[in-house]
């Protein structure tokens, strides 16, 4: 006993049940790491009693003789805790790479599903956009609509035979009709800025309606009213033969039987609107009706190409250029403004300041006239002729604005006090017949299919 407690008071090594104890009152984390140098077989033996044991009550005795313990054996044992500490934490840290990673591989794999997806779906949009829509497939409705949208701008234009009329009792034709396009072109003025392709269509429109304005005034000078007329009424008939031909949309289209049976019975509405009373008895003289063909006849037949050939490009057009409505027609207006202004200048042989001061002399009701022909039967219906040419062919609308002549009739007898006679009532029942029997063909014609060899 003696000698037990002089090598514990003069520093000698310790026995085993002191480094038991010790063992039990170290830090409940002293055996982590298995990869680390394995410690003394004392302090593993220490440590497996203590953790069989784990007696509590020895604890704070245990503890003070930890303190005792040498301080080689203290250190060498918190730098293996440090270590495993150290390599949990390495650990740790490889592992939040690792998740890391694998997040940014996810993230750059959904992001180019995602890209994958915008390119399938953008893919899908512009087919969908440039697929071409059977006819079965199309609206039903839209053709009715447009024939009727024509309808309207027939009735409205056929105001412009009372006004102009009175208009040009005071005033030259070529004064009137240059400031009514005038005027007409005043609100497509932003619109003149387009593309090059679609100023050219429009311009070529509003030549073909040019050329039919112009041989119309100087037909109407060298041949009858009635005469004249009819002639004009002839572009329900060239409008189907330049579709026939190959002039609308760059291909030949087949034009039905009921279509021309239609453009029949507009031609025959006309001629017994117009010549009517010739062929009644009336007090109308026949030789104007029947005689030999004049110069103002061929003028006229010019009116019916240049309308008849408007109505077709048109249509060609609308087919190119959809999406430019606005554009078109303001190329249509400011071509037509041209046209007029040089037939004004040279009715007063080039005198401007003579135009402008004739221009000066319009009174209050006769701008009001001018405002009218020029915004309302100029500019709405160059436009909404324009625009219908979408789900309306040309041969259709031709037919239905061959009812002009039936509106400008039933507006000369409110307005000027006209008589309607029985004629009149039978060459309107044939023209409306007839646009009957082309609204009910529906759409536009096909392509003519070519024969099988």
């Amino acid at each position: 006993m003696r000698a037990t407690r002089h090598q514990a008071a003069g520093g000698r090594p310790l026995s085993a049940a002191y480094v038991l104890l010790a063992a039990a009152a170290a830090p409940t984390s002293f055996a982590f790491v298995p990869q680390h140098p394995p410690l003394s077989s004392a302090t593993q033996a220490a440590g497996s009693v203590a953790a069989a044991t784990a007696r509590p009550h020895l604890r704070p005795r245990a503890r003070a003789l930890w303190a005792l313990a040498p301080e080689k054996t203290r250190q060498g044992r918190r730098d293996e805790i440090v270590d495993a500490r150290v390599l949990e934490h390495h650990t740790g840290l490889d592992q939040r790479a690792a998740q890391l990673e694998l997040t940014s591989d996810l993230t750059k794999a959904a992001a180019r599903d995602y890209g994958h997806g915008l390119q399938e779906h953008h893919a899908a949009f512009v087919a969908d956009e440039l697929t071409v829509v059977p006819d079965d497939e199309t609206n039903p409705n839209a053709a009715l609509w447009g024939s009727a949208a024509l309808l309207l701008m027939a009735c409205v234009c056929g105001t412009n035979f009372p006004i102009i009329k009175q208009l040009e009792t005071v005033h030259p034709e070529a004064h009137v009709a240059a400031l009514r396009f005038l005027i007409a072109g005043l609100p497509f003025i932003g619109s003149l800025a387009c593309p090059p392709a679609v100023a050219l269509a429009g311009a070529e429109i509003g030549a073909w309606c040019s050329l039919g304005y112009l041989s119309q005034a100087v037909g109407l000078h060298l041949t009858s009213a009635s005469k004249a007329a009819f002639i004009c009424a002839l572009f329900t008939v060239v409008v189907p033969i330049a579709s026939a031909v190959g002039l609308v949309g760059g291909e030949r289209k087949a034009v039905s039987l009921p279509t021309w049976a239609a453009v029949g019975l507009a031609l025959a509405g006309t001629a017994v609107l117009e010549v009517g009373p010739v062929l009644l008895g009336g007090d109308a003289n026949a030789a104007d009706v029947v005689g030999s063909i004049n110069q103002g006849d061929v003028w006229c037949l010019g009116t019916a190409v240049g309308f008849g050939l408007m109505f077709a490009r048109m249509e060609h057009h609308m087919e190119e250029h959809a999406d430019e409505v606005l554009a078109l027609t303001a190329w249509q207006c400011a071509v037509l403004s041209v046209a007029m202004v040089g037939w004004a200048l040279f009715d007063v042989h080039g005198d401007v300041a003579a135009l402008l001061e004739t221009a000066s002399s319009y009174s209050f009701t006769d701008m009001g006239y001018l405002v009218w022909t020029g915004l309302f039967t100029t500019a709405a219906v160059l436009w909404g002729e324009t625009k219908v040419m979408q789900d309306v062919s040309g041969t259709q609308a031709g037919i239905i604005f061959s009812t002009e002549p039936l509106f400008a009739t039933g507006f000369a007898a409110l307005l000027l006090h006209e008589t309607v006679g029985v004629t009149d009532a039978a060459g309107a029942a044939l023209i409306m017949a007839g646009c009957i029997l082309v609204v009910l063909q529906g759409g536009k014609e096909e392509a003519a299919k070519e024969p099988s060899v």
